[in-house]
């Protein structure tokens, strides 16, 4: 399968399903499950926790997330082993956690955009 495709748009987050389908991602704060890290990446509408006032970026091709002071400096874990599956993040140098493993999200474009 293709990679899945992210795009940015004022500081929000939306990851292109097809051309009807375009989906908002948003953050909600897991601090109740002790195996992962305390925030997940979600699909979909806002739900309960969803942690509101952050922003996503670009750095070069690095997608990063800011909140305050604070971010994720753009690294994402995926914790196969823990009861809740997904992509999950700290905003603080954090040790990688048990059963978990580092991600970094990218995009790479095969075209440039005259700016003239």
């Amino acid at each position: 399968p293709s990679p899945p495709l992210f795009s940015v748009t004022q500081n929000q987050l939306w990851q292109y399903r097809n051309e009807s389908t375009i989906y908002p991602v948003t953050i909600v704060n897991t601090t109740l499950v002790d195996s992962v890290p305390p925030f997940q990446m979600v699909l979909g509408k806002q739900r309960a926790g969803a942690v509101t006032g952050g922003a996503w970026e670009w750095r070069g091709t690095m997608l990063r997330y800011t909140l305050g002071s604070s971010g994720n400096a753009g690294i994402f874990y995926t914790c196969p082993a823990a009861d809740v599956k997904g992509i999950f993040m700290f905003l603080e140098p954090s040790p990688t956690p048990e059963g978990c493993h580092i991600v970094t999200l990218h995009s790479f474009s095969d075209r440039i955009q005259n700016a003239g």
